[in-house]
This record gives C-alpha cells, structure tokens and sequence, in this order.
C-alpha cells in the first residue's frame, strides 16, 4: 500500500473513530487559549515549549509505528 492510500484510509478512520474526534474537538476548544499563551511568551521560552512538544510527538510516532509493526506481523500477545 503506498503513503497516499495510507493516509486516505486513515483520515478515513478518523473520521469515524469516536476517540479521536473527541480529541480534536477538545483541540479545537483549547486552541484559542494556547496561542494567546503562546504569543505571551518569549521567544526563548516559545523555543523551549516548541522543542517539548516536538519531543512528545516524536515518541508518540515512534510508539505508534511500533504498535504498527507488531499489527504488521501479528505478534500481538
């Protein structure tokens, strides 16, 4: 299956999967707030608060290719 159709499918799920709706609706709730917090700050702490996040998702992808993979070969114990 190559990217686009990967990514067409999951969008697709998205779109239906209850959870994940829930957790952009609560995104879209506290999104005005976050930048006006944001936008408070100096640009040495935007920088620090940026590189946090980057952080966060960067495991949360790696957690979840990982859970990809053990999808993948069935090992799923």
């Amino acid at each position: 299956m190559d990217r686009e159709e990967l990514w067409r499918r999951l969008m697709l799920s998205a779109e239906q999967n209850v959870e994940y709706q829930k957790a952009l609706q609560e995104l879209k709730t506290v999104e005005e707030d976050y930048t006006a917090l944001l936008e408070s700050l100096s640009a040495e702490q935007r920088e620090v608060l940026e590189r946090y996040i980057s952080a966060c998702e960067e495991m949360d992808e790696a957690l979840v290719f990982a859970a990809y993979q053990i999808g993948l070969s069935g090992n799923l114990h």
